[in-house]
């Protein structure tokens, strides 16, 4: 039943947008009828991954397919497999089994796990455009969809991403997934890490707003030992949460805001709801402002369009600076630290990546032999404690202190 579908639409499918992303030397390739779906994954992954056009070959192929006249046929085959593996992410949750050689996964982004399978397979017959299938091969995926809304419009690009991350963690003996923002400035690989609400971002905006250096990701990044033996880091194209305090200090944000009503459906695609009454909010309200729903939610091409940075996909790492902003704070803290240099890595690890492979039914990937990293970390790298007001940060400076 499956190879009658793949069949049918490798005769039927024009061909009409078709682009390669890659990473390394490796190459997915997307081939749909919508512009939709090329043009959302190329603004979220056009600054980590190279975008080619008239390349001929890939190693692997992404087709995003209209579903209408393969509905049946798909409920059909769905309603064989009685046993599913289901993994929850991001408000929803993933459907994994496989079916003859072919892997199938669900991902279900308004439902319960106690959903049961033939609820499922009601709404896909239904056109429910909250449920995304992929029919996949070992070199081809299928994504089906019924209309290029902001609900589809991000699936394939998750999918070349899974493909890519997936490739990315194989090629390494040493690699894992960390909680940081990362920079280049003056040839030098800087990683910024802390806390969620401790100021990364409001740093990197400090940074990119000086226009000096580069910007690799603005919260989460892959590290990795290359083959040379150094500490690399690839940036990785997530979206980026910037709070609604750092409005009043990036009039670069704040037009952006203005037209929120353009975007604000994709925003809450992510559980943010941003409001233009935020505009009207002095320092002192946002402060108080709780963080759900007080975000804006961007890409890393927007981000860099808006503050007119280059946006690169990796790095040497060469220092890290711990932050730790407050508000009304007194006189800046630049400190270098000599004593527990693994609790600080430990405590950004991101050691199971498995919620993003997911699309393309990989059930668990971990990261490889992080002690090795760890270990790079405590005895070839500085790190550093930054403590600042939120309003007077200025990492220029201490970048300009610290690598001296």
């Amino acid at each position: 039943m499956i190879d009658k579908i793949i069949e049918k639409i490798q005769k039927q499918i024009s061909y009409q947008f078709n682009v390669v992303y890659s990473l390394n030397d490796k190459h997915v390739r997307l081939v749909c009828d919508e512009f939709g779906f090329c043009d959302y994954a190329s603004d979220r992954l056009g600054k980590h991954f190279l975008i080619e056009t008239r390349v001929k070959s890939s190693d692997v192929v992404v087709y995003a397919c209209k579903a209408d006249e393969y509905c049946k046929s798909i409920c059909r085959i769905l309603v064989q497999k009685s046993e599913w593996n289901i993994t929850e992410h991001m408000n929803g949750y993933y459907y994994n089994t496989r079916i003859e050689e072919y892997g199938v996964t669900l991902w279900d982004n308004n439902g319960n796990r106690n959903s049961k399978l033939g609820e499922i397979v009601e709404r896909v017959f239904s056109k429910d455009n909250n449920i995304s299938i992929l029919i996949s091969a070992s070199k081809e995926y299928y994504f089906f969809y019924y209309d290029c809304n902001e609900h589809t419009k991000p699936t394939p690009m998750r999918i070349i991403r899974s493909l890519l991350m997936y490739d990315l963690v194989d090629r390494y003996d040493a690699i894992t997934y960390f909680h940081t923002a990362v920079i280049r400035y003056r040839n030098k690989g800087i990683l910024l890490c802390g806390a969620s609400g401790n100021g990364k971002t409001s740093t990197v905006l400090n940074f990119i707003k000086e226009g000096e250096g580069e910007l690799v990701a603005n919260d989460k990044a892959f590290l990795c030992i290359d083959h040379n033996g150094q500490l690399v880091s690839f940036g990785w194209p997530t979206v980026v949460t910037i709070g609604v305090g750092n409005l009043k200090q990036y009039k670069e944000l704040e037009k952006f805001l203005v037209t929120i009503e353009d975007v604000k459906s994709s925003q809450q695609l992510y559980g943010y709801e941003p409001n233009k009454k935020y505009l009207l909010l002095n320092n002192d309200e946002m402060i108080y402002l709780p963080k759900k729903c007080n975000k804006l939610v961007i890409s890393h091409s927007l981000l860099s369009e808006l503050f007119d940075i280059n946006v690169v996909p990796k790095t040497q790492v060469d220092v890290i600076i711990f932050v730790n902003h407050h508000w009304d704070f007194g006189d800046s803290i630049v400190a270098k630290i000599t004593e527990d240099k693994k609790k600080i890595i430990e405590e950004n690890l991101l050691e199971n990546i498995s919620d993003q492979l997911n699309w393309i039914g990989c059930e668990e990937c971990k990261a490889k032999n992080v002690n090795e990293i760890v270990s790079y970390i405590e005895n070839e790298i500085d790190i550093y404690n930054y403590e600042a007001d939120f309003k007077l940060i200025n990492l220029k400076k201490v970048l300009d202190e610290v690598l001296l």
